[in-house]
Order: structure tokens, then C-alpha cells, then sequence
């Protein structure tokens, strides 16, 4: 996509950058979370591969596991204090590489899920008239955003001056294909590309670049100016005779331009290349210089894309997409949407205040990843905290105890001791933190090995869940089981020893092939496991059992109009913004 022939050009003066340190060095400096707006259709395209999607829906048909890896992506960056605009391909995307027909179709239903996350998070979303990068650079031109989020080098055409992109590394080291296929994305750094560093090393600005895909071809012209080749088109390019060539503003002045601009160009250089009487074609011009966008007074409707503009997060609402459609339960939830809250708090705090233990932080030890430089600075920093006084999901919400009990089913996620585990900027937390904690070692706060996976190591982390899964159950006593036939809970306890064994807090639904009483599953706990009190009799009055009763339908029904997605696994996925790391259903 883009402009293929400018690539080495382009690679040349591109950075590779932790998004992390992107963030923190915008902070500091503008006192403001940097926003950047993303193409939908890249991070769509650029995602899951439609045959592991296929593969994923043979088991579970109502798996999103494209959608669920935007869910992943879009909260990392949320951890790291950045604010995301989303925008979508509009109806009139032209043509490109040689195609008569409109470019990519756009289909509403498919964008439906993800535009409901994104407003459930409070992150504005746009549906552009035309291609969504070229709107996306629009945005920036407004100085509605900061940076363009895209695999398309017309960005650089549209008048994008930061532009990211993924960072792709091979799966295999030593191999250097660098086909989507064999290569996956970077999970903390990206590829940076600024147009003040490509007119400083290349003297190569914004109409250059439209003249070079003018010359040597682009999407929508991918001929351009027979027997004028990469070297020549860039040559003419930083001679600055695009400047002149994007200020024409019809045909007439085109066939100006070509015979006052162009032809005595080439005569001065001594290239033999004829031009034809047609070249530049303005309607091609136009697609490069001037594509369809909003005007700034769309824009200015949008109270969303203001400055001052807060997200608001429906908690509620996110839980229930989370759980129907991603088979994200509690647990996870608290994992991936929790810590954005905890960033957000963090950057709105008053620096001049006293240092203090906000929401009980405390810093963790983390082992160096491979191959990272240990005496790098770093940038984000491993804490354990508690989500008390961030998630409203600990205080009543409208739902009734379905939801209550639904929420509270999972390893007593809500009681005050309950901590969550995450990598957080590390200058957020300097902002909260004695800056004595920063010098010493952390040595007290020894962290647990790690729960979540490793990118690419998906495949084998599914292996060992159900390895261990076997081995706990062959070791396992017999099944406690608790069920109800009547207002008052009978008990039926089955055991091969007399003494009392720990129960989980977690319940796993049992079977039911009728409208009889359920059953709830308590596995006894492993020694290295936190386990919460065994349920006994008089634990649960009428009233309650009712309400948990009617808890475990409504999760059965969702789980049911979700694919009947299984069990949720004893570890959560590693917090990273690469596709690959999917459902591990």
C-alpha cells in the first residue's frame, strides 16, 4: 500500500521507538496524554489471519477473535496514558492499483462490535467520507490528534508529520522474511517516521512525495510517467517541483506545468523520457493532494475531539461485551481494563501534592526480558495495587444480583485484599511515589512467576493449561457437590477423607439438561493457590440461593449464545498489544 518505490527512502530515516517512551516524552512535554488517531481498516487487516479466525470459529463459531485482539491492543495503550481517536473506511474510497471499481468494501455489520467497545470505553470513532488515513491525517492537520497510526506511506501524502507504524520481527530468529506470515508485531516498540527528519535527510517534503507517486506510480495510478523510475521520480521530487504541481487547481493547469515545470526539468538533467500530452492527469492528482475528507466544522461538532474532553467508561456495559463476546470474565477484566483506570488516575494527579501510597502501590520485581539492555532506562515499571477506589464495579450497579453474583463468582476478585498485577509508566508512578522507593532494590516485593504469556507462545501455553488441567484432576479428591431441590440448600458432600479440604472460589457450571436445580463445583485448591472459604450448610440463605440460581442461568445463557464457550483458563494472556495472542478457547 502506498508509495512502494519511496520504501528504502522512507526506512532510512525511521526510528524504532518504545511506545512507551513516545507517551512520556509527550507528557512531559505538551502536560497532555498523546492521541493518535487509528486506521481501523490496518489494525483490522494487519491482525488475526483469516485462516486462524476460521480454525478458532470450527470450535467456537461466536469467537472474535480479530475484535478481541483490538480489545488487547487498545487497552495496553490506554495503560500507557495514550488516548486513541478511531477512524473508519467511508462509502467512497476510490479505486486503487488499477481496479474500476471502489476500493476496500465497507461493511457495517463487521465494524458493529468493535464501535460498541470503543464507545463503552468512551473513545471517539469517526466514519470518514473516504479512506480512513487519509482523514486520520486530517485530524492531525487540525491539530485534533497528534500522530497517525498506519501501514499506508500516503500518509505522508495526506500531510502526516508522525507517523507510526507497526514493528514487525521475524518468529524465527535468524530469519528474515519480512512477509506478514513469517513476522509478528513488537509488542513495546514501533516504527516512527517524521516528516521533519525526511525533508531534513532527503529534502523530501509533503509534495514531493505526491510528485514521486505522481511519476513513479502509486495506488491510484500504479504506472505513473512510463520509463521514469524510482531514481528519477526522486530527483524531481527534491528539486521541489511539487510544490508548484500541487498548486494547480484544473487540467489546463496541469498541461502548464508540464510543459513550463516538467520538460525544462529534464532537459537541464539530460533525461530522455518523453511526457504525453495527458500527463498529469488531474483527477489522479487530486486523489494524492486533496482526498475527500470532513471539513473542520464536522469536527468541530464533536464534543468528543475537543482538548478538554474526559473519557467517561461504562463499566457496566464493557463487562458484558467482555463476557458475551470475548469470554472475558472478571479476572481478566480486572487485569486489562482495571490498570487503564489506574493510569488515568495517576496522570491527573497534582505532582506538587505529597507523595503518598495511591491505591496501594508497590512496586514489583520483574525479570529483564531477552535480549533487553538492563542498563536502559526504565520505562515502565511492575506494581501490584488495589482496584478498590478505581472500578466502580465494586459498588452497586444497575442489573440486579444477577450481575452481582455473576461478577462475584470468580476467586472473591472484589473483597478489599484483592490485588491486580501490571506494568504502568514509570513516570506516572515518580508522580505518587517516595522517590527513595526508585533508588533502592526491590527485594521485599518479591513478585509471583508471571501468569500471563509470552508472544508467540500461544500454541504452548494451550498445551500446558491442558496438561495441568489432567494432572489436577487425577489428583483431585471426588467432587464436592452442592445443589438445592428446596428453599432451604441441601448439601451432598463427597469425599474420600473425613478431614476438611480448602475450596476455590471459583465455580465451574455444571451440566444441566433441564430446568432442575444447578450445580456449582468446588474444586479443592492447590497449596500454591489463594483459596476462599469452602461453602457450607447455612452459608447461603433462601433468598440468595435464589438470586445465585438465577446468576449461574444467566451466565449459562450467555455462555450459550456466545458459542458455548468453555471454562475460562487458570492464567490470563500476557498483556500485549500483538494479535497472536487471541482466545485461548
Amino acid at each position: 500500500m502506498g508509495i512502494p518505490d519511496l520504501r528504502e527512502t522512507i526506512e532510512a530515516c525511521e526510528d524504532i521507538v518504545p511506545i512507551a517512551q513516545l507517551a512520556e516524552e509527550h507528557f512531559l512535554h505538551n502536560k497532555r496524554p498523546l492521541k493518535i488517531a487509528v486506521d481501523e481498516s490496518d489494525w483490522r487487516f494487519n491482525n488475526v489471519s483469516p485462516e486462524k479466525v476460521a480454525a478458532i470459529r470450527r470450535k467456537v463459531p461466536a469467537a472474535n477473535p480479530v475484535e478481541k485482539a483490538m480489545f488487547y491492543r487498545i487497552c495496553n495503550l490506554l495503560t500507557l496514558n495514550i488516548e486513541l481517536v478511531f477512524v473508519f473506511d467511508g462509502p467512497d474510497v476510490p479505486a486503487k492499483r488499477g481496479r474500476t471499481q471502489h476500493g476496500r468494501k465497507v461493511s457495517p455489520k463487521d465494524r458493529e462490535l468493535l464501535k460498541e467497545t470503543l464507545t463503552h470505553f468512551g473513545i471517539p470513532y469517526i466514519d470518514a467520507p473516504g479512506e480512513a488515513e487519509a482523514e486520520c491525517c486530517n485530524l492531525q492537520k487540525l491539530r485534533i490528534v497528534d500522530a497517525v497510526w498506519s501501514q499506508d506511506s500516503d500518509c505522508l501524502m495526506f500531510g502526516c508529520t508522525l507517523w507510526l507504524r507497526d514493528h514487525r520481527t521475524p518468529k524465527e530468529e535468524g530469519y528474515d522474511n519480512r512477509n506478514k506470515g513469517h513476522t509478528k508485531k513488537a509488542a513495546k516498540t514501533v516504527r516512527v517516521v517524521r516528516a521533519a527528519t525526511l525533508a531534513e535527510k532527503h529534502r523530501l517534503k509533503r509534495e514531493g512525495c505526491v510528485l514521486f507517486a505522481m511519476l513513479a506510480g502509486g495506488d491510484y495510478d500504479p504506472v505513473g510517467l512510463a520509463r521514469c523510475g524510482a531514481m528519477t521520480s526522486l530527483e524531481a521530487a527534491k528539486s521541489g517541483l511539487g510544490i508548484s504541481l500541487c498548486k494547480t487547481t484544473n487540467q489546463d493547469d496541469c498541461h502548464r506545468w508540464r510543459e513550463h515545470v516538467l520538460k525544462p526539468f529534464f532537459k537541464r538533467k539530460n533525461i530522455q523520457i518523453a511526457v504525453p500530452a495527458n500527463f498529469p492527469s488531474f483527477t489522479t492528482l487530486l486523489k494524492y493532494n486533496k482526498p475527500r475528507v470532513h471539513p473542520e466544522s464536522f469536527h468541530a461538532r464533536n464534543k468528543q475531539l475537543f482538548p478538554d474532553y474526559k473519557r467517561s467508561v461504562d463499566e457496566a456495559a464493557l463487562l458484558r461485551v467482555t463476557v458475551q463476546r470475548f469470554n472475558i470474565w472478571a479476572r481478566l477484566y480486572m487485569e486489562w481494563v482495571v490498570p487503564t483506570l489506574l493510569t488515568r488516575d495517576l496522570a491527573d494527579r497534582d505532582p506538587s501534592l505529597a507523595h503518598d501510597h495511591v491505591h496501594g502501590v508497590e512496586l514489583l520485581r520483574s525479570r529483564p526480558a531477552k535480549n533487553q539492555d538492563i542498563t536502559a532506562r526504565q520505562l515502565e515499571t511492575k506494581i501490584g495495587f488495589s482496584p478498590m477506589g478505581l472500578t466502580k464495579l465494586l459498588r452497586p450497579i444497575p442489573g440486579g444480583t444477577e450481575w452481582k453474583f455473576l461478577m462475584v463468582a470468580e476467586d472473591n476478585l472484589y473483597q478489599s485484599t484483592h490485588r491486580v498485577e501490571c506494568e504502568v509508566p514509570t513516570y506516572l508512578l515518580r508522580k505518587v511515589l517516595p522517590p527513595a522507593l526508585f533508588a533502592l532494590p526491590i527485594s521485599a516485593n518479591e513478585s509471583r512467576t508471571s501468569k500471563r504469556i509470552h508472544d508467540g507462545s500461544v500454541d504452548a501455553h494451550a498445551e500446558q493449561l491442558s496438561s495441568a488441567a489432567k494432572r489436577s484432576r487425577m489428583a483431585q479428591s471426588p467432587t464436592e457437590l452442592v445443589t438445592s431441590d428446596s428453599p432451604s440448600m441441601s448439601r451432598s458432600l463427597a469425599r474420600q477423607s473425613t478431614a476438611p479440604q480448602p475450596a476455590r472460589g471459583t465455580f465451574q457450571l455444571g451440566n444441566i439438561d433441564d430446568n432442575g436445580p444447578l450445580f456449582i463445583r468446588n474444586y479443592p485448591a492447590r497449596s500454591n493457590k489463594r483459596s476462599g472459604e469452602m461453602i457450607s450448610q447455612g452459608d447461603i440463605s433462601a433468598s440468595e440461593e435464589l438470586d445465585l440460581q438465577r446468576a449461574l442461568r444467566l451466565s449459562l445463557e450467555m455462555r450459550s449464545t456466545a458459542g458455548a464457550c468453555p471454562a475460562k483458563p487458570s492464567k490470563s494472556p500476557k498483556r500485549s498489544d500483538t494479535p497472536e495472542v487471541i482466545d485461548l478457547t
